[in-house]
């Protein structure tokens, strides 16, 4: 009898600790690692060097960004950057750690429908997670309704590489993520990417998942190691503590 309950108590552990990371979105290992994505600078109508220009619903360009003023913080920097910054990234690794990107925002499936050949939720993984800032006096053009503004990120994606832009500009306050639209990302010749936002916030990089490599050592993504180990744990423990009872039962009996 003590043999049946041992084996469905594993049983049951091994679903719950295998269950509470199955339906979570996945990272590349390299996200808690890796660097930014570096920003490519631009020129603006004067001709000058910037790192990006602001426009107007028109197209117009009003403001252009000095060089060295975007700011783009990964989240493997989070420890060195603004309090409210690695809020931000802590925050956006948390949400994206604990739910299915349906769970975080509602039109994907539709996005990649049309966007990709064939891929669903399952086949998409995290790449890239940082945040993206400047001064306040450029970050107030954007509040202004239809002002955009278009940043160029060096990247080593294979051209064919699908790629899909997710934010979310009120972080603190909910876990609800905007896709980019694809009219809004260019994929350049020389393997950058160019994407329009009407935000500064923190940033995530969605690809193909049978397009990545995956440093086999580098860090594990946390609901595929680190959950996998507690769950592993509790097994462990169960497992002793059933296995104890059964020695004791039988130690007892031989007396």
């Amino acid at each position: 009898m003590l043999k049946k309950v041992f084996a469905m108590l594993t049983t049951a552990v091994i679903f719950t600790a295998t269950a509470s990371f199955a339906y979570a979105a996945d990272f590349t290992p390299s996200v808690e690692r890796k660097s930014e994505p570096a920003v490519i600078q631009t020129t603006n109508k004067d001709g000058a060097t910037v790192d990006a220009v602001i426009r107007d619903k028109d197209g117009n360009e009003i403001a252009s960004i000095p060089g060295g003023s975007l700011v783009v913080t990964p989240y493997s920097k989070r420890d060195q950057a603004a309090d409210n910054i690695k809020l931000y990234l802590n925050t956006a690794f948390g949400q994206l750690s604990d739910k299915q990107l349906s769970e975080l925002t509602a039109n994907i499936n539709d996005y990649l429908s049309k966007n990709s050949d064939g891929l669903t939720e399952e086949d998409v993984v995290i790449r890239d997670l940082f945040d993206v800032t400047m001064d306040q006096t450029y970050l107030d053009y954007l509040n202004t309704e239809g002002n955009t503004i278009t940043i160029t990120f060096d990247t080593d994606y294979a051209e064919n590489t699908f790629l899909m832009v997710m934010t979310n500009c009120d972080i603190t306050n909910g876990d609800d993520w905007n896709i980019i639209p694809a009219e809004n990302i260019k994929r350049n010749s020389d393997g950058s990417v160019s994407v329009t936002f009407d935000k500064m916030c923190p940033v995530v990089f969605v690809s193909d998942g049978g397009q990545v490599a995956i440093d086999p050592n580098g860090p594990s993504s946390p609901q595929t190691s680190d959950d996998m180990n507690m769950g592993i744990m509790a097994v462990v423990f169960i497992v002793a503590a059933a296995g104890g009872a059964f020695v004791v039962k039988k130690s007892k009996k031989s007396f």
